[in-house]
């Protein structure tokens, strides 16, 4: 689907460029003159994988102050230029002026077709990251949760009073005498131990 939007959008670009020898005689200058003005950077052009130029309508518009620029159906190239060899009436300046209006809409609407697709691309772009993030995240959390859980399992088992081992019930238990306190001797003196009498 991308690749399609993609192949559309290049042969539509192509279809409203010229190469460099078409512009040269749509705006009657050799075509040296208008490699110069690319070079000098008085005008746009963009570079093929093969080295050659095509230069936008709307570029040769600008720069060569063109009324209209435009593919005759015969394939010619067609266009209308201020002080043109023939004398224009004014309701061909009209209907001129009214062409390129219409052109200029036209590539707007273009352009704006062209950025809406882009901002749907990276917004949709952007969501997948985002959801990528926030699944990251959950997974982080509840791997965190466990581990908590579990330290929290050791240290209550930790902190448990020690169990009696358990005394098997065929055993039968004694009680145990206590030991009598004797009380202990007070320390025999020095006399007493240097003449051993203690």
């Amino acid at each position: 689907m991308l690749q399609q939007v993609n192949t559309s959008l290049q042969r539509q670009r192509k279809a409203m460029e010229y190469a460099l020898v078409d512009a040269a005689k749509l705006v009657k200058v050799n075509r040296s003159t208008l490699f110069r003005a690319i070079k000098a950077g008085r005008l746009s052009a963009r570079r093929d994988d093969d080295g050659t130029y095509r230069v936008d309508a709307s570029e040769l518009a600008r720069a060569y102050d063109l009324q209209h620029v435009s593919h005759k159906p015969d394939g010619a190239l067609h266009s209308a230029a201020q002080g043109a060899d023939a004398p224009a009436t004014s309701t061909q300046g009209q209907g001129a002026s009214a062409e390129l209006a219409l052109f200029r809409v036209q590539m707007l609407e273009e352009q704006l077709t062209r950025e809406r697709e882009e901002r749907e691309r990276e917004r949709s772009r952007w969501d997948q990251e985002r959801d990528t993030i926030l699944e990251r995240e959950r997974d982080t959390v509840a791997d965190l949760r466990k581990r908590l859980d579990r330290a929290e399992e050791r240290v209550l088992a930790l902190s448990a009073p020690p169990s009696q081992p358990p005394v098997p019930a065929t055993a039968v238990v004694e009680p145990v005498a206590p030991a009598p306190l004797v009380p202990p001797k007070p320390p025999a003196g020095f006399l007493a131990r240097l003449f051993g009498r203690a």
